[in-house]
């Protein structure tokens, strides 16, 4: 079937749009597995969830030139504990996180500096400064009964017998995950700029935790 002539001149200018932005600004993807286990009465419980993100560079010539922006695309790691509870990992990190565990620092360990990590990068465990931020929820229905956990008080929240064990991240080449839902229904209809709990609750973080803490489609 040929296409006539109008349509096909707008293909051809959406092409020519999408590979000029290309050349202009262009992007470098990274993917990455993050994999969370919890010690939970002598057992691991382990969640883990592929993660994306985009990093775009501005030309010099370009006004704010030479620096780049990132777009990250996934979703926090949730880990069941049955009759213990769960915990979340989300995309964010306390304030001044550094380091792979934080998706907007891929791939450098400090935004300030760009000292980078190599990459493809070998599985490796995150040190205590690199940890996501942590949470649960008193009722998964509920995003007002948010809870921050430490990474160092898992047995404070959840009770004795549960630790966080380790948290590892490595490079990776499948789709980015997407069930938190499943797991936390209100995210469906919940709009991710809505904040879930301001500042005063999680003073790790500057303007409190919204739905991109758990789900981000290029943000």
């Amino acid at each position: 079937m040929m296409l006539r002539p109008g349509a096909a001149l707008v293909i051809a200018v959406a092409i020519g749009g999408y590979l000029l932005y290309n050349y202009v600004f262009p992007t470098t993807t990274y993917i990455y597995r993050m994999t969370v286990d919890v010690r939970v009465d002598g057992q691991t419980k382990s969640g883990s969830g592929v993660i994306r993100v985009d990093k775009i560079a501005t030309p010099e010539w370009l006004p704010g030139g030479g620096s780049t922006s990132d777009r990250v695309y996934g979703e926090g790691i949730f880990v069941d504990f049955g009759s213990r509870g769960f915990v979340v990992a989300t995309l964010l990190a306390r304030r001044g996180g550094v380091g792979p565990g934080n998706a907007h620092n891929w791939p450098n360990w400090d935004r300030v500096t760009r000292k980078a990590f190599p990459v493809p990068l070998a599985r490796r465990a995150l040190r205590p400064d690199e940890m996501p931020l942590f949470v649960t929820f008193g009722d998964k229905n509920d995003p007002s009964t948010l809870v921050r956990v430490p990474e160092d008080r898992f047995e404070t929240i959840f009770g004795a017998g549960v630790r966080l064990e380790a948290v590892y991240v490595e490079t990776a080449a499948e789709p980015v995950t997407r069930n938190i839902a499943r797991h936390l229904p209100w995210l469906k209809t919940w709009p991710s700029t809505r904040i879930i709990a301001p500042a005063t609750r999680v003073p790790e973080l500057n303007s409190g935790i919204d739905g991109y803490a758990f789900t981000s489609n290029g943000v």
